[in-house]
């Protein structure tokens, strides 16, 4: 599993917790997306990505908070619903990648095996 296949899946699964989704949000990229180095996406994610790092993180902080804690604190449930969506297509659209790149090719074999064994 490639770093940002599984740092999208802990993201992810931070989602799925109990607490109120602004919580889960800013825990998600606090500790799993912030680090997360967009050159190892797929190219066709590195934007969606950026825009969703900017939607995260686009309120100046109040003096001992940080960016994250700033927007989210300003975002309505829906909105942060809705980033929280965007993480799940980013890790669907990782694991669709990843399966592509990663899929084995099976090899055809051209003489029966009996004669491979000779």
């Amino acid at each position: 599993m490639s770093p940002a296949l599984d740092l999208l899946q802990q993201a992810t699964l931070e989602l799925t917790s109990a607490d109120p989704i602004k919580h889960r949000l800013i825990s998600a990229f606090s500790s799993y997306l912030e680090p997360l180095d967009a050159a190892g996406l797929p190219a066709e994610l590195r934007q969606p990505f950026a825009d969703l790092v900017e939607r995260l993180t686009c309120i100046s902080p109040l003096r001992g908070e940080s960016a994250v804690v700033a927007t989210v604190r300003k975002m309505s449930n829906e909105d942060a619903g809705d980033c929280a969506r965007e993480i799940v297509r980013l890790l669907a659209g990782m694991a669709q990648h990843d399966q592509v790149e990663v899929k084995p090719r099976r090899q055809e074999v051209s003489a029966p095996l009996w004669a491979l064994e000779a």
